[in-house]
């Protein structure tokens, strides 16, 4: 990721964390929210390296706007030649819908700030993306989660576009983007766990001793840290395969896998070392707790991922197995 652009993303993070609208606009003023929305030359102002850094920072300190979302749901339609519209979006990995004459009637259930957005696509029967404006109305939906969801209701409303596919790109594809984002979104949650742990454990005493002098804590911390380095080092593999043809099976989903498996491991410690503090509402560990429980769920946990793996091996045949056993990357498909 580069450099400039991740110390400009941390510095609107922490300037404006705990104001979402104020973070909002500043992310559009900074043209990092429209980063990968396609010009009429094709180019973008990021790379969609960069656009899965920004959703890692924005996850680490977990920030209630529509980032992440707007920045992929963006980059699809731009593989599709479609530039986004302005304003917070979204793109639905699994929802279809049929285009009635030439309106839409349909709800979609508790989308992930779905009160907030300006436009949301996703896929017809036909295989088509629909772009659709803010919906006629939204109802919250109450969870656990700080992140609002509502159900977007659309009553005759007219679509924005119909835009064309490429063959690739279909309900599954979606999935498997949609699965990377909550890796990075994952990797940034554990990173900032892992750090408000250690320095939890460096000063709180116990026993006229720091906790992290006590060996039961010191290995705690060191599973969590090696549970993030691992989760880290799958998303980058995974975001260096991304291209004009989405996510590379194998790696994306291996990346999902590990983060969620990370995610339920470095959380349960974090707990364990904080205590009750922990759980409060004003820290922020509870904050990224209930992110990472949603997080590493949505879009396929680790059994998920690894029977989709494991499947695609299988009907690879022999020599998928032997190129895997072997240090190599066979060409899978979900």
């Amino acid at each position: 990721m580069d450099s400039l652009i991740e110390q400009t993303a941390e510095r609107i993070v922490a300037d404006h964390r705990e104001h979402p609208r104020a973070l909002w606009k500043a992310l559009i003023d900074n043209g990092l929210a429209g980063g990968l929305t396609r010009r009429a030359d094709g180019s973008t102002d990021l790379s969609i390296v960069d656009g899965f850094g920004l959703m890692r920072i924005a996850a680490a300190a977990a920030t209630a706007v529509p980032f992440s979302q707007t920045l992929l749901a963006s980059w699809v339609l731009g593989l599709c030649d479609t530039s986004a519209p302005e304003g917070a979006g979204s793109i639905l990995p699994s929802a279809t819908l049929r285009l009635q004459g030439n309106t839409v009637d349909a709800t979609f259930a508790a989308v992930e700030f779905g009160a907030e957005l300006h436009w949301l696509a996703c896929l017809q029967d036909n295989g088509e993306l629909l772009l659709l404006p803010a919906p006629s109305s939204s109802s919250r939906v109450e969870s656990i989660h700080d992140d609002p969801s509502a159900d977007m209701i659309y009553q005759s409303v007219d679509p924005l576009a119909q835009v064309k596919v490429p063959p690739w790109l279909n309900r599954d594809t979606l999935q498997l983007l949609h699965a990377l984002m909550r890796s990075a979104q994952l990797c940034g949650a554990m990173e900032s766990a892992l750090d408000l742990t250690v320095d939890f454990a460096a000063q709180r005493e116990q026993f006229g001793r720091s906790l992290s002098k006590f060996q039961a804590i010191q290995h705690m911390l060191s599973e969590m840290a090696g549970e993030v380095s691992a989760s880290i080092a799958a998303l980058d593999a995974a975001i260096e395969q991304v291209g004009g043809s989405g996510a590379e099976f194998l790696s994306a989903a291996s990346a999902k896998a590990r983060a969620s498996e990370a995610a339920g491991i470095v959380g349960a410690h974090a707990h364990q070392v904080h205590g009750a503090i922990g759980y409060t509402q004003e820290y922020a560990l509870a904050r990224l707790s209930r992110r990472l429980w949603r997080w590493r769920d949505d879009s396929g946990d680790e059994t998920y991922w690894a029977a989709q793996i494991g499947r695609s091996i299988v009907a690879a045949g022999s020599p998928a197995f032997s190129e895997l056993v072997f240090g190599k990357t066979p060409a899978l498909k979900n």
